[in-house]
């Protein structure tokens, strides 16, 4: 299962494209705004990122070109209405992976997903998120602690991995809901609650790197 996020402002489209993603058991987080997504993509990391060129606020050009020059490695694929040689050139350029041409047929789109996503992880390098004595590897998607390797549930790594993005500050359950809950039926304040607690249980000795701040939230303090 793969971590993917799509950026696509035509909900149709967007709607279509997530159903048939999850239906190949992958696990999908969307936006349908240029700079919201590229904040997301800032705070997260995924296996594969799907761009529209065009989009409100900032285009998917503009925050591939952005994320490459700030050394991102994710691999991108633009979907695009513009079909011209010279935008390929320019996409590609400027680090999509890929590029597909609206209207597309979804099979040829999920066969370019899983060619992409079978590339060697190896070539592709990321950061290695740290508190304490907790690592979480974002390329090979594993947490240790104490360097002893802790089996988390995907969700709870995507909880983990935000918190560690945003160390030392106060996040509340509904800006987890929002930016690490898939929209399913089991996003819910309650939700976080339990996911929390079953995360602090499994990093065990920095159970209290994740503080509750009554009325408020959680925040994840980095010690010194």
């Amino acid at each position: 299962m793969a971590s993917i996020f799509i950026v696509e402002d035509d909900e149709t489209l967007r709607s279509t494209v997530i159903q048939w993603l999850e239906a190949d058991h992958h696990r999908v987080e969307f936006s349908g705004d240029g700079t919201e997504a590229s904040e997301f993509i800032r705070m997260r990391s995924y296996d594969l990122i799907i761009l529209d060129w065009d989009l409100p606020g900032m285009t998917g050009f503009e925050i591939c070109k952005h994320y490459r020059a700030q050394g991102g490695k994710t691999p991108v694929v633009m979907l695009t209405g513009k079909g011209e040689v010279k935008n390929r050139v320019e996409a590609l350029d400027h680090g999509a992976d890929d590029y597909i041409v609206k209207p597309f047929d979804i099979q040829e789109l999920l066969s370019r997903v899983r060619a992409i996503l079978r590339r060697p992880a190896a070539s592709y390098t990321g950061d290695v998120l740290k508190a304490g004595d907790l690592t979480l590897d974002t390329v090979k998607r594993r947490v240790k602690v104490s360097g002893t390797e802790v089996q988390l549930k995907p969700l709870e790594y995507a909880v983990l991995e935000f918190f560690l993005r945003n160390p030392n500050r106060v996040i509340s359950p509904d800006l987890l809901l929002q930016h690490v809950w898939s929209s399913d039926a089991e996003g819910s304040v309650e939700a976080v609650y339990v996911c929390i607690n079953r995360l602090r249980k499994k990093i065990k000795g920095n159970s209290e790197l994740i503080h509750t701040v009554h009325g408020s939230g959680y925040q994840l303090i980095v010690p010194d």
